[in-house]
């Protein structure tokens, strides 16, 4: 009688062992037993390619647009920095936000583009009188989601410097001066600084930069808002529209285009968490599969950027791939996670080619996605 290997025929088995090791202490350990164990070639050809999309599809449509831009933006010397403000129903935030951003006490010179992203609360009427006093650049337009509202101000770069700060959010008193200075000083493209998180009324550390400044652009941390920006880098690009998780551009269109970076230690952001933030997706939502739609758009813009393949790109993205499980993962569908590997594999493949991953702990991921090698895939991202 013919034997078979236990862990790779069926699905429910490989599931539950993963399961189970996924909660073992040394779960590294765990992995390096289990590994030659773990190995199901999947067609990734574009056939099988097609018939994942169309599955995924028929969960959540790609609604999504490129990041290239179509035209460049118009650019104006009026200040050292724009500071970029989209508010949708920000009717309870949107005062503090801009007072923590209009008193900051800084040798640079500052303007504030706010878009009102089609509010139907008082929103419009707390952003008509700052800006009938001269202190904020209105831009009103129809609802059009996160992207659309930033996108409307990078249709007109008018500072050496961008800094995105979210409606709800704040910047620390000193906050434009320490970045502004740490760009002039390093020349870096991009300043990142220590985040801190506002809950219940009081202030958290979040992850803690050190001052420094690197070519090794890996060392910033992923979201839009709290970053002074170069604006040439907003040339070609833009926010693609129609997507959560559009910060994903920072990723794979602006952070592998930097020179030089530099980080502060002090805290430059105040990130307010509560439920209504526009960042949060409900568990379960179908607007999970976001997360997969903006990495496969972006994949493919970089490539026509011209951005290189290389193992520091390809680490990031095995990050990224497993935020992205994780949040599909919630949709409790094994066919879903099976389908967006196979497409995500194609992609990959097509992008990174015979590249591996500069961290060594991202390699065996990487390689199951360039081998479409789902059971490797699922044993890796459990137990990486």
């Amino acid at each position: 009688m013919k034997r078979r290997n236990l862990f790779q025929p069926h699905a429910g088995t490989l599931h539950s062992v993963l399961a189970l090791a996924a909660r073992c202490p040394g779960r590294r350990a765990v992995r390096g037993v289990l590994q030659p164990f773990f190995h199901s070639r999947t067609a990734t050809d574009a056939a099988a390619a097609g018939a994942a999309r169309r599955l995924l599809e028929s969960v959540s449509p790609d609604r999504g647009s490129s990041c290239l831009r179509a035209a460049p933006p118009r650019v104006t010397e009026a200040a050292d920095v724009q500071v970029i403000v989209a508010a949708y129903n920000a009717e309870a935030y949107i005062d503090d936000c801009l007072r923590s951003i209009l008193t900051q006490r800084t040798r640079y010179s500052v303007e504030v583009t706010v878009v009102d992203d089609g509010s139907t609360d008082a929103t419009p009427a707390i952003l008509a009188r700052h800006a009938d006093a001269g202190r904020i650049r209105l831009v009103t337009q129809a609802n059009g989601g996160p992207s659309a509202a930033r996108n409307a101000a990078l249709a007109e770069l008018r500072g050496r410097y961008v800094l995105f700060v979210d409606s709800d959010d704040l910047l620390p008193q000193g906050a434009v001066e320490r970045l502004a200075a740490t760009a002039e000083r390093t020349d870096a493209d991009i300043v990142d600084g220590t985040f801190l998180h506002l809950r219940g009324g009081r202030r958290e550390t979040g992850r803690p930069l050190p001052d420094a400044v690197t070519t090794d652009w890996t060392v910033l941390q992923g979201f839009a808002c709290g970053k002074l920006v170069r604006r040439e880098l907003f040339f070609k690009v833009q926010f693609p529209e129609g997507y959560h998780f559009e910060d994903t551009l920072y990723l794979y269109a602006i952070f592998p285009r930097c020179r030089r970076v530099a980080t502060v230690s002090e805290p430059v952001y105040v990130y307010r968490d509560h439920a209504s933030s526009s960042s949060h997706v409900p568990l379960g939502s179908p607007a999970a599969m976001d997360a997969l739609w903006v990495t496969l758009r972006l994949l493919a813009d970089t490539r026509q950027l011209g951005v290189r393949p290389d193992g520091r790109l390809f680490s990031a993205c095995c990050r990224d791939v497993r935020s992205t499980f994780l949040r599909l993962a919630t949709l409790r569908s094994a066919a879903v996670t099976r389908a967006a590997f196979v497409l995500l594999s194609a992609h990959v493949q097509a992008f990174f080619g015979p590249t591996l991953p500069d961290d060594t702990h991202e390699r065996p991921l990487a390689r199951a996605l360039l081998r479409g090698d789902y059971a490797a895939f699922l044993l890796h991202r459990r137990l990486g």
